[in-house]
């Protein structure tokens, strides 16, 4: 259950230093997620080898340099989610996506207080407060309402003679539940349990917010006139590249990251971004949507289009197997879309939307890309390239606590960090 996998962390916590303890956590956390959602997790299905991404053997020390043992602000950007943590505390982000922990200080014997955050999918056929009641019953848990970085969720605790875990649960993003945790010895309890409420009640949510219309617009315009599906300022100093197959299991789990990526560089006139499909994964069904996206994008409807196809492959767990001519006529005409439905069926009979496919087949080809999801970085089309963290190439799909600070120095390094003097940002309602 819920409760006994997390109190299977603390009872762990007396280990030789803080990144032993990180990874109690890390494994407790990945144990409890998947307890909670045994089918809402994501679609199942056998990769092929070319989805499979490049191991992170990058190491701890990556990823943003406010992330110190001297105290600072520890972001989780896939979510948009900031706390604050004060000096002698260490916010301390794993390779395992998206288990992270916050820190303190340890005594002699390695015991010391830490919060884990971790996400996963829920049952969203149940209210979230009747998830969790399901979810937390045989612990004769005891639900109190509560508010984490402007979103109601619930709280509930466990304590024994060992160690004590006070948690925070809410619904975020849609469909995903994001468990915080607070764990300390019971000795120590009262002494770290103030520390770590304040290090919660900092907790700051930055949900997203793109503007699907202006995206789609901006999509439709550039694939008329470059060929390629593209968002962003023109003038940007960068220029950033996915490399994505609908029929990749990777690249669905990837989609939710990329929205967050152009949410905070995009939009902001940072950077252009390109979706670049290619369809060597799945075959006949990858060609399948692939063509959907494209004319999707020719019709006005392209930032649309990627997330519906993509709803397609998770409704029901179906996976590529979702990519057939009538699953996706029915997608659309469910979809309610204001396009010509007779100028999308001649599009995906036209062989320049398989030329389009074939171009950038070719083009990821010429970067070295083989396999899927990619994202390089540059200046513009013919120079985009694996971002690198010292001499090791970043290949598959890393999460931006690695991504970002790559970024960031990108920008330093072409002196623009700061925002184009443009009035770009208006078109996305800035």
């Amino acid at each position: 259950m819920l409760l006994t996998m997390v109190l299977a962390a603390c009872s762990n916590s007396d280990k030789d230093d803080t990144e032993d303890t990180a990874n109690n956590a890390e494994t407790a956390t990945a144990e409890v997620l998947e307890e909670a959602t045994p089918e809402a997790t994501t679609p199942v299905e056998t990769p092929s080898d070319v989805t499979e991404p490049v191991v992170n053997d990058a190491g701890d020390t990556a990823g943003d340099p406010t992330q110190t043992s001297e105290g600072g602000v520890w972001k989780w950007h896939e979510w948009g989610l900031e706390m604050t943590y004060p000096a002698g505390w260490q916010g301390i982000l794993t390779d395992a996506p998206f288990v992270f922990v916050i820190a303190g200080p340890t005594d002699e014997s390695g015991q010391g207080p830490y919060i884990a955050v971790q996400s996963g999918a829920y049952d969203t056929s149940k209210t979230f407060r009747e998830f969790m009641e399901e979810l937390t019953a045989a612990d004769n848990t005891t639900l109190t309402d509560i508010t984490f970085g402007g979103i109601e969720g619930v709280g509930f605790e466990s304590i024994n003679e060992s160690s004590t875990s006070r948690f925070v649960a809410i619904p975020y993003p849609e469909g995903q539940i994001i468990l915080v945790g607070e764990i300390a010895s019971t000795e120590e309890w009262d002494t770290w349990s103030p520390i770590m409420d304040e290090i919660i009640a900092s907790a700051v949510i930055t949900p997203l917010e793109l503007d699907e219309a202006a995206l789609n617009e901006q999509m439709q315009a550039n694939l008329e006139t470059t060929g390629l599906m593209t968002v962003g300022d023109p003038e940007a100093p960068l220029w950033i590249a996915e490399f994505m197959d609908f029929s990749c299991p990777h690249c669905y789990d990837y989609s939710a990251v990329m929205d967050r990526l152009v949410q905070d560089y995009v939009v902001s006139g940072k950077a252009q971004f390109t979706l670049a499909v290619l369809d060597f994964v799945g075959g006949e069904a990858s060609t399948l949507a692939a063509k959907y996206q494209i004319c999707g994008t020719k019709l006005g409807v392209g930032w649309t289009m990627h997330h519906l196809i993509f709803a397609e492959y998770a409704e029901d767990q179906a996976g590529r197997a979702a990519y057939t001519e009538e699953n996706l006529a029915a997608m659309l005409q469910d979809a309610e879309l204001d396009i010509d439905h007779e100028a999308f069926e001649a599009c995906l009979a036209d062989e320049a939307t398989a030329a389009i496919i074939a171009d950038h087949l070719a083009w990821s080809d010429t970067v070295g890309v083989h396999s899927t999801p990619n994202v390089l970085v540059g200046t513009n089309r013919d120079d985009v390239k694996f971002m690198k963290l010292g001499d090791q190439e970043l290949q598959g799909g890393y999460p931006l606590y690695y991504v970002y600070p790559i970024l960031d120095t990108m920008l330093t390094e072409a002196d623009s960090a700061a925002v184009p003097a443009t009035d770009f940002g208006k078109v996305f309602g800035g």
